[in-house]
């Protein structure tokens, strides 16, 4: 957990502590624990050590097995800050799978298949405003959610110009004190000009949501509310962390940093298979 870690001193076979005393002397051993090994380099070099690793079936396996472990991890930061090492580890240990074609000092990032940049955006467009969509429909299916999320609603930046000006209008509508009613919430958002009511509540968003279209208890509702809003605010987090590895990338070319950078893409993707 933050803050707690574990070191490993290994003595040599056959000796405890006391044993390697009488053998060695305690300036030996006190050598031996101020080099002990960290948690992260124990847990690599024993299951390395552990493992059959001299084909690519039994490399991936050896990766596989590493992140299994690593899961059980309860704390989501230090879980995620051990994928990316072992992950880095790997990739140096046996390769990414790519060539480093280099260009003077600076080793080039792999081509792919180019994607527009209109292409690109409009696919994290689509995916996000269907996840603001969720959270605004679920505060006017369910008003009373509004006690306690509208202030979070109110800090995400809403892609969509229609979805924000739901937003402003439940704002108004909460702050004048309103009943928290859905029939009544529905019949003000429909008589305000410039919100098309019809088609942020349209049926798809239902197969998105589908507790929506349940009478589904409030504490159950507001539950997967925050699912949704924590998922968006990791995801805001997440590309902003992956702007910064691309730029870092850029501006020093290494290896090192294009490790790190496919470590990371490959974190995520194994996150959105799970």
């Amino acid at each position: 957990k933050p803050g707690f870690s574990l070191k490993f001193c290994v003595l040599p076979p056959n000796h405890d502590p006391d044993s390697f005393i009488q053998s060695y002397g305690s300036n030996r051993l006190q050598e031996l624990l101020d080099n002990s090994m960290s948690m992260i380099d124990f847990f690599w070099s024993y299951s390395l050590g552990q493992s059959r690793v001299d084909t690519p079936e039994f490399q991936v396996l050896f990766k596989e097995s590493l992140l299994e472990k690593i899961s059980q991890i309860k704390d989501r930061d230090i879980k995620l800050g051990y994928e990316r090492e072992i992950l880095r580890r790997y990739y140096i240990k046996f390769g990414s799978g790519q060539q480093f074609y280099k260009k003077g000092s600076r080793p080039l990032v792999p081509k792919r298949e180019a994607i527009s940049d209109e292409g690109r955006s409009r696919v994290c467009y689509d995916k996000r405003e269907i996840q603001e969509k969720i959270l605004l429909v679920s505060l006017i299916y369910y008003p009373e959610l509004m006690k306690e999320c509208l202030e979070k609603v109110c800090s995400l930046e809403l892609k969509a110009g229609e979805l924000s000006r739901i937003r402003e209008a439940l704002v108004d509508y909460y702050e004048t004190l309103k009943p928290l009613d859905s029939v009544v919430l529905k019949d003000y958002l429909s008589g305000l000009e410039g919100i098309s009511l019809d088609q942020t509540l349209d049926s798809q968003m239902l197969l998105y949501a589908p507790f929506l279209k349940k009478e589904e208890p409030l504490e159950r509702v507001q539950e997967l509310w925050e699912e949704i809003w924590s998922h968006m605010q990791n995801s805001s987090d997440r590309a902003q962390e992956l702007g910064e590895m691309k730029n870092l990338l850029q501006e020093e070319g290494t290896q090192e940093a294009w490790l790190r950078l496919k470590a990371f893409q490959d974190l995520q993707e194994r996150e959105k298979i799970e």
